[in-house]
């Protein structure tokens, strides 16, 4: 019986603090609704209240506590109420003066434009009026250029001709002596040229000799010791060989111009030239013309190396 008291006890307890809360929510409730506009009632109802919270074991301290605070934002809200109003009025003064500024300026526009409306109508006239007198001016200073222009143009007619015709001999004469002097260094010109031609032909002739010799000498030394002589080759024995070579010296072909009368001596020069491959001849850079020349090369061998 004991423990069944305790929780009917302990369930009385939660429904008494369940009531309090119940009833603090509605006092909360009206106070916020209607503490401006019926504070005496809202006491007599908030007293009589309390007395049921009493029977219910609320705090007094707590609910005042809340009253003032209910209070306080009351007073809150006021003041912001105040303040928006503050501003709002302030808005709406700051609007006015800004529309009769607004006001005053559009008026200052349009008299400053009537003004400047009359000044321009008076350039114009004033303008116009110059126009007039500039124009009469120049029609009477054109008249008398006219005049004295073709005075002038008569005698620098006359000037002109007599100036043309001294023009006219001394170009004829510059003429003359400028067809003489060019004929002179015409033929003095071709003269130097063909000395110099010929001076360059000389030269790159000398040069294509030797640098034919030289490198002619240098193919045969590289190719006489490959060619394969047996005992019973005559010792004057000699072919004449045409060389087919690129431009870097590599052994393109081999023929046979002027045979040895030995088939088997040609042979074996013929097969020496291409073991020889690349020969040496005179590179692009040294001399274009003679590279070229020994693209296509005739040469002699002899068993005697001459």
């Amino acid at each position: 019986m004991s423990e069944r008291r305790k929780r009917l006890q302990g369930r009385s307890k939660l429904m008494a603090y369940i009531a309090a809360g119940i009833v603090h929510a509605i006092i909360i409730g009206a106070m916020v609704f209607n503490f401006s506009s019926k504070p005496e009632s809202i006491e007599a109802d908030f007293a009589e209240k309390v007395d049921v919270v009493k029977a219910t074991t609320i705090d007094e301290s707590e609910i005042q506590k809340k009253q003032d605070e209910l209070k306080q934002k009351e007073r809150e809200q006021r003041r912001q109420k105040e303040a928006e109003r503050k501003r709002l009025q302030k808005l709406k003064d700051d609007a006015q003066k800004e529309e009769k500024r607004i006001d005053e300026l559009k008026e200052k526009q349009k008299q400053e434009l009537e003004k400047a409306t009359e000044l321009e109508q008076q350039r114009k006239e004033i303008a116009l009026k110059k126009a007039q007198e500039e124009a009469k001016r120049k029609q009477e200073a054109e008249e008398r250029k006219k005049q004295e222009d073709a005075r002038k143009r008569k005698e620098a007619e006359a000037a002109k001709k007599r100036e043309q015709e001294r023009l006219q001999q001394e170009e004829l004469d510059r003429i003359k002596r400028e067809e003489q002097e060019l004929a002179a260094r015409r033929e003095m010109n071709e003269r130097l040229a063909q000395e110099e031609q010929m001076i360059r032909q000389q030269r790159a002739q000398q040069r294509a000799t030797t640098l034919s010799s030289k490198y002619a000498a240098l193919i045969k030394q590289r190719v006489q010791p490959k060619i394969t002589i047996s005992p019973d080759f005559s010792p004057t024995l000699s072919t004449r060989m045409n060389v087919k070579l690129s431009s870097s010296g590599d052994v393109r072909a081999v023929r046979i111009i002027e045979s040895s009368g030995n088939s088997a001596y040609d042979r074996a020069v013929e097969t020496a030239i291409y073991a020889s491959s690349p020969l040496p001849i005179p590179s692009q850079d040294e001399d274009p013309d003679v590279n070229k020349m020994f693209q296509d090369l005739t040469l002699n061998f002899s068993i005697d190396g001459r």
